[in-house]
């Protein structure tokens, strides 16, 4: 029983030019709330959600189909192959609400979410790949440069290995598996998700679209660091608007976002001590994304564009604060091996990777990796000088330890990403 619809109102705002179309998004012809009234999301597999089809601007229909799934904490989770694409699409939905979100990519690098607005609608925002920003270069605070070098870093202990010079007393305080993250965003970054005007919007009625796209990019990040290996996953211990306006230039926000005491956005740092939270994030309706490198607690702050989630920028900013660097193509930094890799033959690029130099290559739910055991389409995802999975694998204790404490349940997890199906020959799907 195929979902369907096609487009209908079409808006544009903000710098980073989202787009969105209205879609009709049914199950036997109801809508996703009337079935959270009658019966758990849990069900949805049983009850005919194998496939969704709806259309999607500047190109022919789309169709996708479950190929794993999940529940967990009032959310039924999954992850889906689009035919004929290199990569996937994921999707959640609130077992309560019925409120849907998803996020898929083109393979032209057109990035797009699929949600539910506060009134019941369901909507499909897109940003198409010519007017694509590619990700800020991270910045790195003067005082704290000298903390990069890899020999001064903590890293994780294996059973056997001598503790660092100067660290025979520390003793680990909470779980490397389970990292804990908060998440503000901004009124316009709520009210423009929700499609609603600044002076009609309100956090009490137009938060839900928000959050479940803050939900679903925590959801897919795991998937990320699950599929690489770093033997660490993404709590979510809160999520709130926070009272900032926008300047409209993101190192200058992002700054602001870090300073506590400077009037812009203090609060955060209260929030952050009261949910221990080792990460901090901001969502907003600029720009794309930045974040500061390496794995301090007074550094572990990035910002993400709400409509850059689906392209995986919120995983690359967080990459960052794990102190990974871009494709040492386009890094002016050059570490001995965090860095994000590009396929040789320019057929994907992992999450720090900027896109290819001779044509679009995917952007991958993938973390560069050295292990060879670990492969996208039978490819290596990286090497021993691109490898950001051994750099959170060794400053997962570190960043745990920012907060005693916390650990509690992680977000709902996407199961883990599916091989991509093979096309039929004729095929024009999307990702």
């Amino acid at each position: 029983k195929p979902f369907s619809g096609a487009p209908a109102r079409h808006s544009r705002s903000g710098q980073a030019k989202v787009r969105s179309y209205e879609i009709d998004l049914k199950l036997g012809g109801q809508t996703f709330q009337e079935i959270a009234k009658q019966r758990s999301m849990n069900g949805l597999l049983e009850n005919g959600f194998e496939t969704m089809t709806f259309e999607l601007p500047h190109t022919q229909a789309v169709s996708f189909t479950v190929a794993k799934s999940g529940f967990a904490n009032h959310h039924y989770v999954g992850t889906s192959t689009v035919r004929g694409s290199p990569t996937d699409a994921y999707f959640m939905v609130d077992e309560v609400t019925g409120h849907f979100a998803g996020s898929m990519s083109h393979e032209d690098g057109s990035i797009y979410s699929i949600l539910t607005r506060p009134d019941g609608s369901t909507w499909v925002s897109f940003i198409p790949a010519d007017e694509r920003l590619e990700e800020e270069h991270m910045h790195m605070p003067d005082d704290v440069k000298d903390e990069y070098d890899d020999s001064r870093v903590r890293a994780e202990r294996r059973p056997g290995d001598n503790p660092p010079v100067g660290e025979s007393d520390y003793a680990p305080r909470d779980d490397p598996g389970v990292i804990d993250v908060m998440v503000v965003y901004t009124e316009e970054a709520m009210c423009e998700a929700a499609g609603v005007a600044l002076s009609s919007c309100n956090q009490a009625s137009h938060k839900s679209t928000i959050e479940g796209q803050i939900n679903l990019a925590v959801a897919n990040n795991n998937v990320g660091l699950a599929n690489s290996n770093t033997g660490t996953s993404l709590n979510l211990v809160h999520q709130d608007m926070v009272d900032y306006t926008e300047s409209g230039d993101l190192s200058t926000d992002l700054d602001r976002f870090r300073t506590d005491g400077d009037g812009h956005m203090d609060t955060v740092h209260t929030h952050r001590d009261t949910h221990k939270a080792d990460i901090v994030a901001l969502i907003t309706a600029n720009g794309s994304g930045i974040g500061y490198v390496g794995a301090s607690k007074a550094n572990m702050f990035s910002i993400t564009n709400w409509g850059y989630i689906p392209g995986h920028t919120f995983a690359h900013e967080l990459g960052h604060n794990w102190g990974c660097y871009h494709n040492r193509a386009n890094s002016n930094t050059q570490v001995n091996y965090a860095h994000g890799y590009q396929s040789p033959d320019e057929t994907f690029r992992t999450i720090l990777a900027y896109n290819c130099a001779n044509s679009y290559c995917p952007r991958v739910n993938w973390y560069s990796s050295s292990d060879t055991s670990i492969t996208y389409q039978n490819k290596a995802i990286g090497d021993n000088v691109n490898d950001c999975a051994r750099k959170i694998r060794e400053r997962r204790q570190t960043v745990t330890d920012f907060y005693e404490g916390g650990n509690s349940a992680p977000a709902p997890v996407v199961p883990g990403t599916p091989a991509p199906v093979p096309a039929p020959g004729t095929c024009t799907d999307i990702a």
